[in-house]
């Protein structure tokens, strides 16, 4: 909306057609049970693209992936990854004055692949607070819904909550693993 009141046009449709792909995505992605990897993730890098426009890149985000994973072999419930990214941004990076960073990054493991989702923000305590401030508590019915599907296909989920030396909140780290 900002982009169409401020007449710029270009930006505008291309907002507008990479959000109608992500949404095509998301609509044909739910028909499954189960999605690549890959599917998955070129989910995400449109989402992860139309929210750094939409705020102003204010935040940099940064994919990572082994070489010798094949993500068209590993197989997950679509929208998996999404709501942990969408949680980073709007309760961890954008609280936050520079600097913002996320990353994900997809590693081999023994007996699996794990997916890291990563952010710098002002942490899941700081981010509470201000939720409490705002007068917006309410739970997560999404978060809730994904950690049910998860559960199904023996993906575990761990969240870690970074700190620096002094114990100063340095963001949140999310693991995710799939098992072989």
């Amino acid at each position: 909306g900002n982009l169409i009141r401020k007449h710029n046009n270009k930006d505008a449709r291309k907002y507008l057609d990479d959000f109608a792909s992500l949404l095509r995505d998301v609509l044909n992605n739910n028909q499954e049970n189960l999605i690549d990897l890959k599917q998955e993730l070129t989910m995400c890098q449109k989402y992860l693209k139309l929210e750094a426009l939409r705020f102003k890149d204010r935040f940099n985000y940064v994919i990572n992936i082994e070489n010798n994973i094949d993500l068209n072999e590993v197989f997950l419930p679509p929208l998996t990854l999404q709501p942990y990214i969408e949680n980073a941004i709007w309760h961890g990076l954008l609280h936050k004055e520079k600097d913002c960073q996320l990353s994900i990054s997809i590693e081999r493991q023994a007996n699996g692949i794990s997916c890291i989702i990563e952010d710098n923000g002002i942490g899941r305590k700081a981010a509470a607070v201000l939720k409490t401030q705002s007068g917006l508590v309410r739970k997560s019915i999404g978060m809730e819904l994904t950690k049910q599907r998860l559960a199904k296909h023996q993906i575990t989920v761990k969240i870690i909550d970074n700190k620096n030396h002094l114990g100063k909140p340095t963001g949140t780290r999310i693991e995710l693993f799939f098992p072989n």
